[in-house]
C-alpha cells in the first residue's frame, strides 16, 4: 500500500518581511563616572516580528531597560 501524501503547496512570501526577524534592533549605553563609583544605564529596543512567512501573526516589539552600578 502507497502512503497517501499531500500535493505540494505553494506558499507566496513575495514583498513580506522575513518572518522571525525584527523590522529594527537599537540599543544605547549611557555611562557615568563619578571618582571611584561608576553607573549606567542600558536600553535596547526590539521591533515588531512576523511569526509566519505570509506575514499573518505579528507580535509586537519590546524595550527592556537595564541599570547597573559599580
Amino acid at each position: 500500500m502507497q502512503p497517501c501524501l499531500a500535493p505540494e503547496a505553494s506558499i507566496s512570501a513575495k514583498g513580506k518581511q522575513y518572518f522571525n526577524a525584527p523590522a529594527y534592533i537599537t540599543g544605547a549605553t549611557l555611562p557615568d563616572e563619578d571618582g571611584p563609583l561608576s553607573a549606567f544605564a542600558r536600553a535596547k529596543s526590539i521591533g515588531s516580528v512576523f511569526a509566519t512567512p505570509t506575514n499573518d501573526i505579528g507580535l509586537p516589539g519590546y524595550t527592556t531597560v537595564d541599570p547597573g552600578l559599580g
